[in-house]
C-alpha cells in the first residue's frame, strides 16, 4: 500500500537527485508544502536533502 507518506518521500528522493545532478550547473529546487518549517527542517536533516523545502501554512501558493 503507498500511503501519502511514502509516495511525498519518493518524490523528495528523485527531487534529491535531479539536484545532484543538474545542482553543479546552476539548477535550483525549492519544494513547497503546508507543513511548517520546523517540520521541513527536520525532515531534510532525517532524509539529508540538500533542496529547500519551503512553508506555505495558508496553502495559497500550493493550490495555486
Amino acid at each position: 500500500m503507498v500511503t501519502q507518506a511514502t509516495s511525498l518521500r519518493v518524490t523528495d528522493l528523485a527531487l534529491q537527485r535531479v539536484h545532484e545532478q543538474l545542482g553543479p550547473q546552476g539548477l535550483r529546487i525549492v519544494g513547497v508544502s503546508v507543513d511548517s518549517a520546523e517540520s521541513h527542517k527536520e525532515f531534510c536533516t532525517k532524509e539529508k536533502l540538500a533542496f529547500r523545502l519551503l512553508s506555505d501554512p495558508d496553502a495559497k501558493v500550493s493550490h495555486a
